[in-house]
């Protein structure tokens, strides 16, 4: 049970670092503006900088109320509505 709860919280973050910059690439081609690897790199970076933040405030709140259980479903339960919430239209 718990290498399925591994592969379902690691298969998002793949799939985010994969397929991230493809996506933002293509959508400033939709928009008609210059596609180069510095601002594609530069808003990939956004998320993972936004995620190492809550990581460490995550961590700190756990730590200071010695509570690891809801500290660790809670992000994970977050994540998995994110997910399904962005799904590409036409997608069950």
């Amino acid at each position: 049970m718990v290498s399925l709860i591994a592969f379902a919280s690691n298969i998002g973050g793949y799939a985010l670092s994969f397929f991230l910059p493809q996506v933002i690439a293509e959508l400033y081609r939709q928009f008609g503006q210059p596609v180069t690897l510095t601002r594609t790199a530069v808003l990939t970076a956004i998320p993972y900088a936004v995620a190492s933040v809550a990581v460490l405030l995550v961590a700190r709140s756990s730590d200071r109320m010695q509570e690891r259980h809801f500290h660790a479903a809670v992000p994970l339960v977050v994540g998995a509505v994110a997910r399904r919430r962005t799904r590409p239209e036409g997608f069950q």
